[in-house]
């Protein structure tokens, strides 16, 4: 299996004394400002190590755009990092990757992927994960996402992490006290609904 390739942060003080010769770099005008990032390439021509600028504090969105720039290999956090930085370097990399692709016939090109070792993983892939839904839920076009393909989306989600769905729906809602949502919706083919989804214990 080939070694992941390390993605080093840096300040323009550590590439001024580690990479400060380094011919790459001065062709590439790096000088590791915040959120620049550069590849360098081994003596061979292959990609030896990705250094990105390191800022003061940190984002989400640090690493977000290498997800999609950066070749289709393996790479890995090599600075040290606390949890909490690490978790939100690989949340910002797994919303980078983010596309919808719904439509489209060809399959999804390879992306570049990122060894977590540090960081609250399992925290990193259900909030991407949601926050994937929610975006897919808004890019899918609202001849796609009436009100029972909603109602199905929500369904699924509930079934998953063992919900509650209630759902009330046409006449219904004007029994139930909501005449804005049913004088809103009452003119689509589909019948407009209010889903209410709980979870967690009541208390």
């Amino acid at each position: 299996m080939p070694t992941a390739i390390p993605i080093h942060l840096v300040t323009p003080a550590q590439v001024q004394q580690q990479y400060g010769k380094h011919p790459w770099l001065q062709a590439a005008q790096f000088k590791g400002e915040s959120g620049n990032h550069c590849l360098l390439p081994s003596t061979d021509g292959a990609l030896e190590a990705v250094l990105v600028g390191r800022p003061d504090s940190f984002d989400p969105w640090l690493l977000g755009g290498l997800a999609q720039s950066l070749p289709p290999q393996t790479y890995r956090l090599a600075s040290e990092l606390t949890s909490e930085e690490a978790t939100l370097l690989g949340l910002g990399w797994h919303l980078g990757q983010y596309r919808f692709d719904r439509y489209k016939q060809s399959s999804s090109p390879k992306t570049a992927k990122l060894e977590l070792p540090q960081g609250d993983q399992d925290f990193v892939k259900a909030a991407a994960k949601a926050i994937a839904l929610a975006r897919d839920l808004i890019n899918t076009p609202a001849g796609d996402m009436g009100p029972e393909q909603l109602e199905a989306r929500v369904k699924a989600v509930a079934d998953e992490g063992g919900a509650k769905l209630t759902v009330i729906r046409g006449d219904e809602l004007l029994a139930q006290n909501y005449p804005l949502i049913h004088g809103v919706g009452r003119a689509s083919e589909q019948a407009p609904r209010l889903l209410d989804l709980r979870w967690g214990d009541p208390s």
